[in-house]
């Protein structure tokens, strides 16, 4: 081999050594690959609705994510206040100062993962008035016409929700025959159910014990609500009931 030819191939020996070299150092230099994090599944459950100054509980489940893990929680609430478990996962919530026809979205950030994981999440209940009984009228003694046209206005108002249970409440007076409060109530629903066609299965009738004068209640109880309870203001013991008249014959 010629010298000028030993040269050339020492040369090209020389540069895929340093070739190889090279490539061995960026190898060398890259990262290696981390293992990835094993995240948790976060999902918090709540009802869809309560009753204002019922009970409201928010509950995480944490699924998968790494086992050595042990959770912490840390709770926020959108209205209200936490009345006990923070820091657990379940929480009650304190109704008292939530409003009706509302809502309470409660946060819960769940430490202990990597934190590229997506740790947090959240539900959202809508807290809704308690129903209660209100009374529509009132009235005392009427001609027949005049009290006829407060049950129409009754009976539009107990149509307008077909869950709502109509309640008529009647007093007698101080003066009033035994058992007329009883023949008032039983007259007022006996017009609804004949004369307006109202189902008699959704009026019922009270009564509702002495008052200095004779009245009528009209209330209108949406499902669900307590039903309205009399207000008697006279005791019957300090009464003596009016006789009921007896026919008088004529003198022939």
């Amino acid at each position: 081999m010629k010298l000028n030819d030993r040269r050339s191939f020492a040369v090209l020996v020389a540069g895929l050594f340093i070739l190889s070299a090279t490539a061995i150092l960026r190898v060398s230099a890259e990262p290696r690959p981390q293992p990835q994090a094993k995240c948790p599944t976060v999902r918090v459950v709540c009802a869809d609705t309560v009753m204002v100054k019922g009970d409201l509980l928010f509950v995480v489940e944490v699924s998968d994510g790494d086992p050595n893990v042990t959770p912490t929680y840390n709770w926020t609430v959108s209205n209200g206040s936490i009345a006990s478990g923070q820091g657990t996962a379940t929480i009650k919530m304190d109704l008292n100062e939530v409003p009706g026809d509302s809502t309470v979205t409660a946060t819960v950030d769940v430490g202990g993962f990597d934190r590229e994981c997506s740790t947090s999440a959240s539900c959202t209940t809508m807290i809704m008035k308690k129903a209660e009984a209100r009374k529509v009228d009132e009235y005392g003694k009427l001609a027949a016409a005049d009290e006829n046209a407060r049950l129409d206005n009754f009976m539009i108002e107990v149509s307008t929700d077909p869950t709502a249970q109509g309640y008529i409440i009647a007093y007698g007076g101080r003066k009033s025959a035994a058992g007329e409060a009883k023949k008032m109530a039983d007259r007022s629903k006996e017009y609804l159910v004949k004369k307006r066609g109202l189902d008699a299965q959704r009026v019922t009738t009270v009564d509702g014990g002495l008052r200095e004068a004779p009245a009528v209640e009209l209330w209108i109880v949406p499902d669900g609500a307590e039903p309205p309870l009399p207000s008697p203001t006279v005791d019957p013991s300090e009464t003596k009931p009016a006789k009921p008249k007896t026919p008088t014959r004529k003198k022939s």
